[in-house]
Order: C-alpha cells, then sequence, then structure tokens
C-alpha cells in the first residue's frame, strides 16, 4: 500500500482496519479486547478519510438479506455499532446517512471521496496507532465488571 501511494496512487479501501477491530471485539470472547484487535494494526497506513455509513436498525433489518450472515443480529449489530462509536475520530472521519436514496448517499460518497483527493495531495503519510499507547480502548459499558475474584487476580 505505501509503495502505491508514495507513486502518488490513489487507494480506495474497502473495509480497513476499523472493521476488523469492531467485528473481532463485538465476539465478546475474553481477552478479545479493541486494544487487543487493533494491536496488529499499529503503523498501518492511516486513512486520509474513513466513510462510516449509518443505518438505523429499523433500517438495516427491512433491507433484503438481513440476517443471513451471522454478524447480522439485532444485538450483535448494537455492539458493533457501539464499537465503531468508540472508533470513530472526527478529524477523519465522515458519517454518511446510507438510509436516504442510492442517488443522495452515492453523491456524498463521491463529494467526500473528491475533496479527501484534492486535500491529501502532497500530504505525507501518517501512521494508523503508531505505537501501542495510542491504541483505541474497549469502551467501559463492554468491559466486565470488575468482581473481587477478578479484583484479586490482578
Amino acid at each position: 500500500m505505501e509503495e502505491k501511494l508514495e507513486q502518488g496512487i490513489t487507494l480506495i479501501v474497502d473495509r480497513y482496519s476499523y472493521s476488523g477491530v469492531a467485528f473481532s471485539a463485538a465476539k465478546k470472547i475474553p481477552g478479545l479486547t479493541v486494544e487487543w484487535c487493533a494491536a496488529p494494526e499499529v503503523g498501518l497506513p492511516k486513512p486520509d478519510a474513513v466513510l462510516f455509513m449509518t443505518l438505523t436498525p429499523e433500517q438495516a433489518e427491512a433491507r433484503g438479506g438481513f440476517g443471513a450472515e451471522r454478524y447480522e443480529t439485532t444485538e450483535r449489530q448494537a455492539t458493533v455499532r457501539e464499537l465503531f462509536a468508540s472508533l470513530h475520530d472526527p478529524a477523519y472521519w465522515r458519517t454518511i446517512d446510507a438510509g436516504r436514496s442510492v442517488n443522495k448517499v452515492a453523491a456524498d460518497v463521491t463529494l467526500t471521496a473528491w475533496n479527501t483527493i484534492a486535500s491529501a495531495q502532497n500530504k505525507p503519510l501518517e501512521e494508523l496507532w503508531s505505537s501501542d499507547s495510542d491504541l483505541p480502548s474497549t469502551p467501559s459499558s463492554m468491559k466486565p465488571p470488575l468482581t473481587t475474584e477478578t479484583a484479586e487476580s490482578r
């Protein structure tokens, strides 16, 4: 990726690091925290923009095929939505309401892409989470409560 970017080639990447972090942490497996899921991503090129498509749960369920994938349950999607919200960085995340018409969504995506390409010209590459201290953290609402047993074992 870095080689292509250094050659001036524009890359549009679907489901970059954030998706893997959110969907992995949403499994709620002990130890599979946001920090742990994000750690392998340290040092990857930071995107110039993240286009985050939003839908209400009702809109998602009304679309054809909802529930066909194992991650498409109302509960899992709520967890993933909360995790994405914790990863959201307003400095470069652009939220697009995907509940509108295809033409309106496409117009927003196109405008955002062109504006991002224009603003990224001659901009140095940045790193996504440059060190472990930069890693995002698990939202407090998703952390297991500390019990006497877990506090003593630390």
